[in-house]
């Protein structure tokens, strides 16, 4: 260097190196200032707390145990036996799913003035903080919610005392957190009672820095902010020293600097919404919701004490109820937060349901119990259908939604798609009928959002519909288990509102969301028809028990609210049993939950399952018996006397009443009573008469009448199915139907929720088998085939043709005892088309039976009701059945799925004792020429009969119920009584896709019909229905509509 050069390479002793940043190591570096594992001696978390106290001074506790499982509340729990324990103890507490009560009695040491003081709790599993009057004040959450203030600024010396009701088990079960069935002895132990003295200034450092950190390690590092945020927490951490609290401000001047950066006003705006997602039953039963619903929502109305601007949204109208019978008091604080703003119901619907499963009229009673409970006890209408977590979606929601007075939607569940990826983020949803919703599904991907920086980037860079909006919704709070948002979710939140390179983020009202997307609105991309999910479709199959008892129940509620109607408008002293009824459906509609009608729930969940369907089954029937005595009387008295059969179909029908002879043969003239008022023969034989129409010859066996002629071989398999009317061989040659296959069932990990589409390549036929004629007669013709379906497994499959049908019927029972297996049965048929049509609620859907496209090959395994239909120009074969709802049609085979046997979450699933029917219903003309729909119906429901004298036959023969003359596509699904007051509701819908014409007419007096929707709300603008002299009305239905009509007095 040249003589008087300024520059000097010397540097001054007691400055650093610039040091050159190695971007990996640095980062990798980041997380250790803030851990509370190795380090947490000397970083940043050994400031948090200032002081603690555990002594018997400080913290005093009593314990009582409730009796065996029982969870008493409170007025009953505080009256219990108390005794001392304490920490040091070291006491365990079980088995899972006790309750213990504690009270807890605190005294903070005089030395603490003006310290913010909490008090720390953690036994590893659930509880909840009560006053002493009782009301609930905050959850305590194993790992993230284990604090409960007692005050911001303390006087020293002061006293509390509280409650804290322990329950014995996680946030997910007694488990370890995964969907193994959980252990019946866990027990656990206080780790932490303690009160503790809050550094609030290097927890805000904390706070910052968590934000600062995630930027640093999640942002790309070709985004701008990647390198400044990684600077800026490792300043922080060099110039953070532990016992010099004035590096804490230099601190705190650093990371204010960087995070008081904002956007422009063209950032991505994200909607924040504190949610807590609370399966009403999966690994924890109801009982256990209950609280876990106190524990969530009491611990936001806290949360929103301390954070005035913290906002909070609920679904699930029967959760709201639990908290009104159970916590009354917390009931009340959640309506004072609704009127300020803060706590906000969601989703109209009793619970959030599955969609796949129940029936339509079951769908729209989930839209009729949750909007009437939220209007009751709020005067609030959601405009918002809420289902974030379900396992498929009906092309009949759209329709529903919208004559549920809504029109918007939010999802999130598709997201996890395992073939195709949804296209769309913020949709329109188009439905079998037309009807359109606004549907929207949080681009992050989760409706557990922890407001973390990698969500905030998945919010961006997975909106694939940002050309038409520039916002979305970003749902947070821990859930599944319930939980919700914690504190740091919401620091988090006031620290990225508008932080410069990341989406703005605020508080947000979810229907206002919807409304400032509703203008942009025929801007969005249409999806028509059903959103498949491809993934869960085992939850068609799982609990057989569940889905058979849901459909019986359906189907005895509708006959139920048809008679009572019948009775209370036709007979005098009889009174419509409204909350009987009300509360029946209710617990349908509770057990059509998304976890527990799919099958995926824990085995002591469906303990309370069963126990509401049968209470269901037997009051419901009960009532059936009363409804039907009043109408047609109640003799015993059999000379003279008639055989009345009600029929609650729409139409006239021919079935064959079993009944014991001996008890009729007195019976001088036998009739039928049908929904339509015409009556009908019914002939009776003895049980043990003869006909040739059942023969053996050889190894074959055939059922034959003079429509069809069945043949099957010694495996039980049918070798001919021939249709002599059109002279038509249905089964291919070589082919077999009827035939019994198990697959291995080894999904990835979802073991009761998943069938992968490998299972179709590892199969066995079931070929041992034995058959034997079990009835032959004028009527009926039976074989009884006997399976091993493997050394475990067995079945006996009846099967039966009538002499007036084509239908050949198997009822089953099944003694199932397998290991991850399915059982499916199949039938190839000499049939050729590119589609099958499934029965859905309220209509059809159409599906491929090739696997063409990656989204023809997702729907390997569907969701159908009652039938599923395979037809060609002329002709077509349905295959019916009593409570199965997984189907599958590859080519020209059907297959309908009967059992599995996941040993997750319940080790037990579905094995022991089955029964099940099907049926092959061959039909001249393609499905929609058929009467399909409504064979399927009267497979599924059966008249009801009963015996009374002549006089009351007489008179119910002449008092139709309804009459419909018209086009046989328009099906009367439902007759009841009006929700408020006692009017009478009828719906009907359209079931092939045309337009639909029908004559109706009452015996029911009345002035006026009108056009309601599903809550029974007369909409502005409708068209008046003209009533004729004789009291009947024409209406008109358009493809798939759903038409609801309220008879008014």
């Amino acid at each position: 260097m040249s003589e008087g050069s300024s520059f000097d390479f010397n540097q001054d002793a007691n400055s650093l190196p610039k040091m050159e940043k190695h971007y990996n190591i640095t980062k990798d570096r980041l997380p250790q200032f803030i851990t509370d594992g190795r380090f947490s001696d000397v970083n940043l978390t050994s400031t948090i707390v200032k002081k603690s106290a555990d002594t018997s001074e400080n913290v005093k506790l009593q314990v009582y145990q409730a009796p065996g499982l029982e969870r008493p509340l409170f007025d009953t729990a505080i009256k219990g036996t108390f005794r001392p324990t304490s920490k040091q103890e070291k006491e365990k507490f079980g088995p899972s799913w006790a309750t213990f009560w504690f009270k807890v009695s605190v005294n903070i040491p005089l030395s603490w003035k003006d310290e913010y003081v909490v008090f720390k709790w953690d036994t590893g599993c659930e509880g909840l903080v009560y006053a002493e009057d009782g009301t609930p004040i905050q959850a305590f959450t194993p790992k993230v919610r284990t604090e409960y203030l007692l005050t911001d600024r303390c006087s020293g010396g002061e006293n509390f005392k509280f409650y804290i009701e322990m329950a014995c088990n996680d946030l997910f079960g007694p488990g370890d957190g995964g969907i193994d069935p959980p252990p019946t002895n866990s027990t656990y132990t206080i780790k932490r009672a303690d009160l503790q003295a809050i550094n609030l200034k290097t927890r805000k450092i904390m706070y910052d820095y968590q934000i600062i950190m995630q930027m640093a390690r999640n942002l790309d590092w070709n985004h701008y902010r990647a390198p400044q945020a990684m600077f800026t927490a490792n300043a922080i951490m060099n110039t953070f020293r532990k016992n010099k609290p004035e590096t804490w401000d230099k601190c705190l001047e650093l990371s204010h600097e960087f995070l008081s950066k904002t956007n422009g006003e063209s950032q991505h705006l994200l909607n924040a919404i504190g949610h807590c997602h609370i399966d009403t039953a999966w690994l924890w039963p109801y009982a256990e919701t209950r609280r876990k619903v106190a524990r969530s929502w009491s611990t936001q109305i806290k949360l929103m004490e301390l954070y005035p601007e913290h906002q909070f949204a609920a679904s699930s109208a029967a959760q709201y109820e639990f908290v009104l019978q159970d916590y009354p008091k917390l009931f009340e604080l959640i309506k004072k937060k609704f009127n300020s703003k803060q706590f906000w119901p969601v989703g109209g619907t009793w619970v959030e349901m599955d969609c796949n499963v129940p029936s339509g009229e079951a769908l729209c009673r989930q839209f009729i119990l949750g909007q009437g409970f939220f209007k009751e006890h709020f005067n609030f209408h959601s405009q918002v259908f809420w289902l974030p977590d379900t396992f498929g979606y009906s092309s009949q929601l759209p329709q529903i939604v919208r004559q549920s007075g809504m029109k918007y939607f939010f999802t999130q569940k598709i997201s996890w798609n395992n073939i195709n990826r949804f296209p769309h983020t913020t949709f329109l949803w188009e439905g079998l009928d037309g009807s359109q919703i606004l549907a929207h599904m949080a681009p992050s991907e989760t409706y557990n959002a922890q407001v973390e920086i990698e969500e905030l980037k998945k919010s961006v860079y997975n909106n694939h519909d940002r050309p038409y909006t520039n916002e979305s919704i970003l749902l947070f709070g821990n859930g599944d288990g319930g939980g919700g948002p914690i504190p740091e979710m919401i620091e988090r939140l006031r620290r990225l509102n508008d932080n410069d390179g990341l989406p703005k983020t605020k508080y947000g009202n979810v229907e206002d969301f919807y409304k400032r997307l509703e203008t942009n609105s025929k801007e969005f991309v249409k999806w028509r028809g059903e959103l498949y999910f491809e993934l869960h479709r085992g939850t068609y199959t799982t609990h057989a028990a569940v889905k058979r008892y849901n459909r019986k129940s359906e189907f005895l509620l509708r006959d139920l609210e048809i008679l009572s109607v019948f009775a209370s408008n036709l007979t005098k002293g009889y009174s419509y049993p409204k909350n009987d009824i009300k509360g029946f459906w209710k617990n349908v509609c509770r057990n059509q939950f998304h976890d527990v009608l799919p099958g995926t729930c824990i085995e002591i969940a469906y303990e309370e399952v069963y126990k509401l369907y049968e209470q269901v089954q037997y009051n419901g029937r009960k009532l059936i018996d009363s409804a039907f005595d009043a109408v047609a009387g109640n003799s015993t008295d059999l000379k003279n006397n008639h055989l009345v059969v009600f029929n609650s179909l729409g139409w006239p029908r021919t079935s064959l009443l079993e009944v014991e002879y001996s008890n009729y043969s007195n019976i001088k003239e036998k009739i039928t009573y049908t929904c339509d008022g015409e009556p009908g023969e019914i002939d009776f034989y003895p049980a043990n008469a003869h006909t040739r129409d059942n023969t053996s010859t050889g190894r074959a066996y055939i059922l034959e009448n003079q429509l069809v002629k069945v043949q099957f071989n010694d495996a039980g398999q049918i070798i001919s199915y021939y249709d002599k009317a059109r002279y038509r061989e249905l089964i291919p040659k070589g082919q077999y139907g009827n035939t019994f296959k198990m697959y291995e069932d080894t999904p990835f990990y979802w073991d009761a929720w998943d069938v992968e589409v490998f299972h179709l390549e590892k199969f066995d036929p079931i070929e041992s088998a034995t058959v034997s004629v079990f009835e032959e007669g004028p009527v009926v013709a039976r074989l009884q085939i006997t399976y091993q379906f493997s050394p475990t497994s067995k079945g006996i499959v009846v099967a039966s043709l009538y002499a007036h049908s084509p239908i050949v019927e198997f009822n089953a029972t099944v003694d199932w005892r397998e290991n991850r297996q399915l059982l499916k049965v199949e039938f190839p048929w000499n049939l050729h088309s590119d589609v099958a049509i499934y029965d859905t609620q309220f209509g059809h859907i159409t599906r491929p039976t090739h696997f063409n496209t990656s989204w023809d090959l997702a729907k390997f395994e569907v969701c159908g009701h009652k039938f599923a239909d395979l037809s060609e120009y002329g002709y077509g074969i349905a295959l019916l059945n009593d409570c199965k709802y997984g189907y599958s049609t590859h080519g020209n085979v059907m297959r309908l799925t009967l059992l599995k046997a996941p040993k997750a979450p319940d080790a037990h699933a579905d094995m022991g004792h089955h029964e099940f029917k099907y049926a092959i219903y061959p039909h001249n003309g393609a499905f929609q020429e058929s009467d399909v729909v409504n064979v399927a119906y009267e497979f599924n429901t059966g008249p009801i009969f009963k015996i009374t004298n002549k006089s009351q036959a007489d008179s119910l023969n002449s008092n139709s119920l309804f009459t419909l003359n018209g086009t046989p596509n328009v099906i009367l699904e439902t007759i009841k009584q009006s929700e408020e007051g006692s009017d009478t509701v009828i719906r009907l819908f359209e079931s092939l896709g045309g337009r639909g014409h029908a004559k109706i007419s009452s015996a029911i007096k009345f002035s006026k019909v009108v056009r309601v929707n599903i809550l029974e709300t007369e909409e502005p603008n409708t068209e008046s229905i003209q009533l004729f002299e004789d009291g009947s009305f024409d209406v008109e239905l358009k493809p798939f509509q759903i038409l609801t009509l309220k008879l008014i007095k």
